[in-house]
């Protein structure tokens, strides 16, 4: 892969699988429950910037089977959506479970609970990367670096581990035209 500024038919070719996974006890009818919109958000501003996106909105019974699905697959990253409490417990799982299906994975946590305790979250085995506050600008400069194979130490709003350290990038300003973003 070459290193500088992606095309949208290079774009294209990373495929991006972000999850959220509902604690079984909570909710009793899947199907009637929709997805969190920050998870589609994020979703249609990285398929706004070329990439494909598989959006996955999962009770924790099927967290085996959604592991071994995206960790097969080989995604760009798979972006993991975290509120605190049970769904913290059930998104480890998955990640763990992932990331033993497939070492090379990268786990991206996002959400309430990792924004809150950002160096606590990357600092987990399972763990690779951390967006604080909101995603839809940041993951999509992650996903072009990560794309691209350059350095993370520019993108605001990002924890991560550099070997065995843990970088803490600047905070990313809050978005002033939330506007310009869509539910896809």
């Amino acid at each position: 892969m070459h290193k500088g500024i992606l095309t949208s038919n290079e774009r294209k070719k990373h495929r991006i699988d972000l999850i959220n996974i509902i604690p079984r006890q909570y909710v009793q009818n899947m199907e009637a429950l929709p997805p969190p919109s920050g998870i589609l958000y994020v979703g249609g501003a990285l398929k706004s910037a070329g990439y494909q996106v598989n959006v996955h909105h999962i009770s924790s019974a099927q967290i085996d089977e959604a592991a071994l699905l995206i960790a097969r697959s080989q995604p760009l990253f798979v972006g993991v959506s975290v509120f605190t409490g049970l769904p913290t417990y059930v998104s480890a799982e998955f990640s763990k479970k992932a990331k033993e299906i497939n070492k090379n994975l990268t786990v991206v946590w996002g959400g309430v609970h990792p924004s809150l305790v950002p160096e606590q979250c990357v600092r987990q085995r399972y763990i690779d990367i951390v967006v604080v506050g909101e995603g839809e600008d940041t993951v999509t400069e992650l996903a072009d670096a990560l794309s691209e194979g350059t350095s993370l130490r520019g993108i605001k709003g990002i924890s991560y581990k550099e070997g065995d350290a843990v970088r803490m990038n600047e905070p990313r300003p809050l978005i002033e035209d939330l506007d310009r973003f869509r539910i896809d």
